[in-house]
């Protein structure tokens, strides 16, 4: 005789099972018990993937599927980053002569590193309310702090991003003194209007009539022109910025011994900061016309702006070691380099990862997480080409930056 099959538990009750286990699991690692905590997010992701099992397929349930696939991976993220400080705080204890019970007892939140990304999703401000509204609905709801660490651990942040796609060289055949130039100039950070990707072709920026201008702030109903709204959570909110750079240099090697490395390369990305002197604040909305995505502080274009900004290029003679990106010296081929900087990097001078740094063609002070840290609500991020020495060029034809905050 067959044992009738077991009946699986309702959604609702795996959802309710789910969210009391993270509850207590949060718990757990305040307590600093990590591998209880471990093992309580490794079963929270279990329970909510058999729910998510549940309902794919089912119709209606596309946004509830993302929001489960989301914590799901938000709470997988911190078990790996559990596990990895486990290790490594276990690894310590031995050789310290510590046993590892003693570093559980120490307070989890009192943790270093970098946040583990990886994930393609690129969560909204109305998917974070959504998820810190779980969080305080739940029979035991999470400290404010608490959520607030395990959204920072998961990267989970709004984010703005701007792709320009223009090819310019420095310097311009029509003014060869002209040995900078601003390539871009991003929205400002975390104000309303903001949040989501743009991109723009070089002939769109030209004929401003070809885009509309942008609409930053608040409605008169007190929405966000972008979409659901919550204010960024301090005066300095910036968590993480995505560089993607398409440049080359001149093509030809001044010195055969640097071709393909990036020794010897005087042609560069630099990133500055300007404010706008008209502050965008939440009682009205303005009007942020395309041409601001590419025009320099006291160029024409800016003359008749609405907006001034604070905050003027240096024009350094050599790279700094604050610099961007150099190209590779002697490549006739666009390149393509990626630069994460996350408010929580250090470098030393001389350290192995300064080295590495300059071996990839960036400044070693640009990773010490200063740039991130020190951006204030409002701020746009420059891009800045640069070209240095006789029959030196600098062609960038292609730039990305994507720029995500806390709230």
């Amino acid at each position: 005789m067959q044992n009738p099959p077991v009946p699986r538990p309702s959604r609702r009750r795996l959802l309710k099972q789910a969210l009391e286990l993270a509850s207590e699991t949060a718990e757990r690692e305040r307590l600093g018990q990590a591998s209880c905590a471990i093992q309580g997010y490794g079963r929270t992701v279990v329970l909510l993937n058999e729910l998510i099992v549940q309902l794919r397929g089912t119709e209606g349930q596309e946004s509830t599927l993302g929001r489960l696939r989301a914590l799901s991976r938000m709470y997988a993220r911190r078990v790996m980053m559990l596990r990895k400080m486990h290790a490594a705080g276990t690894a310590a204890s031995k050789q310290r002569g510590v046993a590892s019970s003693d570093f559980e007892s120490s307070s989890i939140l009192q943790m270093e590193g970098t946040a583990i990304d990886g994930s393609p999703h690129q969560p909204t401000i109305a998917d974070i309310i959504q998820v810190k509204d779980i969080f305080r609905r739940i029979p035991k709801p999470l400290p404010v702090e608490l959520i607030d660490l395990i959204i920072d651990d998961a990267s989970y942040w709004p984010h703005s991003s701007i792709t320009l796609d223009q090819t310019r060289t420095v310097p311009d055949p029509r003014h060869r003194k002209a040995k900078d130039e601003m390539y871009m100039r991003t929205l400002p950070l975390a104000v309303p209007g903001v949040e989501g990707h743009i991109s723009l072709m070089g002939r769109e920026v030209e004929d401003g009539a070809a885009v509309k201008a942008f609409v930053l702030g608040m409605d008169e109903g007190g929405e966000s022109y972008g979409g659901r709204w919550l204010p960024p959570r301090g005066e300095h909110p910036c968590k993480k910025i995505v560089f993607q750079l398409w440049s080359k240099g001149q093509g030809h090697a001044h010195d055969p011994t640097n071709e393909g490395s990036y020794r010897g390369s005087y042609t560069w990305f630099d990133a500055g900061v300007e404010t706008p002197l008209s502050a965008i604040t939440l009682d009205h909305s303005v009007s942020w016309p395309v041409y601001l995505i590419t025009a320099a502080s006291g160029s024409a274009h800016l003359a008749w702006s609405p907006f001034e900004f604070a905050g003027r290029d240096e024009h350094p003679s050599l790279p700094l070691p604050t610099h961007l990106q150099r190209n590779v010296h002697g490549k006739r081929e666009v390149h393509h380099h990626t630069v994460v900087w996350h408010y929580l990097d250090h470098v030393e001078r001389g350290s192995p990862e300064a080295v590495e740094a300059e071996v990839k063609g960036q400044g070693w002070k640009s990773l010490d997480g200063g740039f991130v840290r020190g951006l204030k609500v409002g701020d746009c991020i420059t891009l800045w080409m640069r070209a240095r020495f006789p029959a030196r060029v600098m062609k960038a034809s292609k730039a990305k930056i994507d720029v995500y905050w806390a709230v």
